[in-house]
Parts: C-alpha cells; sequence; structure tokens
C-alpha cells in the first residue's frame, strides 16, 4: 500500500482487528485468519491479551485492598504454600542446592536472594490458557483441533462482550477449516443468530454456509471471481434461481465456485425434460434440432454386452447418457470442458426455452 507521501506502508491481517482499546461506545473488532491459535493467544491485537489484562488488573487491585480474619493466611502465603507444593513433587534437593549456590554468588554482587517463582504476584493471568479438563490433565484448546478451536474462541468473545454490553464485529476466514460438515452447519446457524445484534463478515469456499445463507435477506451475499481485468465482485441474487427448488447444491457448486458437477448436469436434463414435457430421449432431441443445437457426438447403445450403430447425438444428450450408463464404455467419454460446456448450453434453453 502506498501513502500519500509516496512511502510504502506494509499492511497485514493483524490490522483487520482494531487494537482492543477501552472506549465507551467503540465497537470492537475480532479477526479470526487460518491462524486458529491468534485470539487465544497473548501476542500484539490478541483477543485474549485484552482479556487477560483487564483480568491482571482486578487481581491486583483485589490483593491490594485484601484483609483477612485472624489465623487465616493471606494470596501470597497461599501462593508459597502451593509452590512449595510443586516443588516437593521433585528432586527438590538438587534444586535447593542450586539456589543456595547461586544466591551465595549473588551475594558477593550485593544483590537480593532470588528464588524460583510459577505464579506472577502482578500477573498471574499471563500464564492463563483455556482448557478441558480430562482426569488429571489440562488439554489445552490448541490441541482439540484448529476448527473447534477457532468456536471456542469466538463463543469465549461472543459471552465476554455479551457481558460487557459490548458490540463486537467479527472477521473470519473460511470457518469451515477442520470443521466436520455437521458442525459447519451448526456454527453457520449461530453466526445467523449472532449476527442480529453484531456484524459478522466471512470469507469461504463452504457450500454449507452459502446454502444457508443464500435464502436470508438480512445477510449479503457476495461472490468473487477472477477475470481478464481483475477480480469482479457479483451479487449472488443474480445468479441463482434457476430451479423452482433453488438453490440445489449443483447449483451452488457452479455458480459460485464454477464446479461443474454430473449431479448438476442431472438436474438441468430432467428438469428441461419436464418443463417441456419431452419425456423421451428422442422428443427432447428433437427440441434441441428444433432449437438449432447440431448432433455433434455420436453415441452407441449396447445390447448383449455388444455396442450397436452409433446414432448422432448432442452434446447435453451424450454427457447424459454417459453419466446414466458408465457401464458403456464404447463411445468414450465426456470431458471436464464438454461437461461444462452441456451445462452452460442446457442453463441457457431453460432460462430461454
Amino acid at each position: 500500500m502506498t501513502r500519500g507521501t509516496g512511502t510504502k506502508y506494509q499492511f497485514d491481517e493483524r490490522f483487520l482487528s482494531l487494537s482492543q482499546v477501552d472506549l465507551e461506545g467503540f465497537t470492537k473488532s475480532f479477526y479470526f485468519g487460518k491462524n486458529r491459535e491468534k485470539q487465544l493467544q497473548r501476542g500484539y491485537n490478541s483477543s485474549a491479551s485484552s482479556v487477560f489484562d483487564d483480568y491482571n488488573w482486578r487481581f491486583s487491585k483485589s490483593v491490594r485492598e485484601e484483609t483477612v480474619a485472624e489465623g487465616e493466611e493471606t494470596f501470597f502465603a497461599k501462593k508459597n504454600t502451593f509452590e512449595k507444593e510443586i516443588v516437593s513433587k521433585i528432586d527438590d534437593a538438587s534444586m535447593k542446592k542450586c539456589f543456595e549456590v547461586l544466591n551465595k554468588k549473588l551475594k558477593d554482587f550485593e544483590v537480593d536472594t532470588i528464588d524460583l517463582s510459577f505464579i506472577d504476584s502482578n500477573a498471574p493471568f499471563d500464564s492463563a490458557f483455556l482448557s478441558q479438563k480430562l482426569e488429571k490433565l489440562d488439554l489445552p484448546v490448541t490441541t482439540l483441533g484448529s476448527g473447534v478451536e477457532m468456536i471456542i474462541s469466538l463463543l469465549f468473545l461472543e459471552t465476554l462482550a455479551a457481558l460487557s454490553k459490548e458490540k463486537i464485529v467479527v472477521l473470519i476466514d473460511e470457518p469451515e477449516l477442520h470443521l466436520h460438515p455437521h458442525l459447519q452447519e451448526k456454527f453457520v446457524q449461530y453466526l445467523i443468530e449472532f449476527s442480529k445484534t453484531n456484524q459478522v463478515f466471512i470469507s469461504t469456499h463452504s457450500p454449507y454456509f452459502f446454502k444457508n445463507c443464500l435464502s436470508n435477506p438480512q445477510i449479503e451475499l457476495l461472490v468473487t471471481k477472477n477475470t481478464d481485468s481483475g477480480i469482479s465482485v457479483e451479487n449472488t441474487g443474480l445468479q441463482f434461481g434457476i430451479f423452482p427448488w433453488s438453490p440445489s447444491w449443483g447449483e451452488i457448486n457452479y455458480s459460485a465456485y464454477d464446479l461443474p458437477t454430473i449431479e448438476f448436469h442431472n438436474e438441468l436434463y430432467g428438469h428441461l425434460q419436464e418443463t417441456q414435457q419431452k419425456y423421451s430421449i428422442d422428443q427432447v432431441e428433437t427440441y434441441f434440432v428444433s432449437k438449432s443445437i447440431t448432433k455433434s457426438k455420436k453415441w452407441a447403445k449396447m445390447k448383449n454386452g455388444q455396442a450397436q450403430q452409433p446414432e448422432d447425438v448432442s452434446l447435453m444428450t451424450f454427457v447424459r447418457n454417459s453419466i446414466h450408463h458408465p457401464e458403456n464404455t464404447s463411445s468414450g467419454g465426456y470431458t471436464p470442458q464438454e461437461l461444462k460446456l452441456s451445462i452452460k448450453e442446457l442453463m441457457k434453453l431453460i432460462k430461454n426455452p
């Protein structure tokens, strides 16, 4: 990115999250990139950093104002007991000897005695992490899979925002990564509900997200495509609705991801037969000819395992027959380019019968 002064400015994904500063009434943004660990780790612009920094401040304030009844231990006394318990689980004699020798040497340099600490009394939440308890183990959420980790992170942040009555903006790059299709379905429903009170931006290649969002008038669904002149952005409302039951999985894969499938071809061919009331292949072929479509391919039927005399057929019927009769290899198969071209021709006929 070039500044107005002509100098270069390096922009990266870190800046997709605004600095997590506490400004009353100011919407916070959270960016979930492909590295799902970022939001749950401390670091620059990390969501966890702002949360744990707040917890550290509250803890420090509470300890400073702490009063204990007679006979009760202060936090620091409990901390010392706990840390001694940790050390006792190992061969503490060698550790004790190590620090005795070290402190003796430090004394010569007029340095006060040091010891080993496991909890930072000023910032105990710096070493905190979200975990799942399993018997005697604390499993960090980073071990549960990056897809699940992202869901935990988002739910954690959303819960905190709800409790503090904050508005947030969430940006997620490919939320489907490492998520089972069943979880993708559940997650997209959660995001739809979540977006009623917050703003959500996602980029996705998942047909599950696409299909569940397409019929919702409150969701702006855009498709980006690479063209000779650059990247184009199109509203999906202009691309769907070819069937009464639209969108189908085949329609989504073709229109959104430029992926022609045999399922979509079957849908198109069958729908054309139904709308034009051409129920036999001969009737369909006659209809194609009436629309100036040439019979550019040859198809040989099989009878008792023997190929019959090849017949001239249209590309669409050739592809249809090849899909429906994979056992018939006498006529050769269709290419991916032919499948795509056949789908285009069928779509033209359905839109302009």
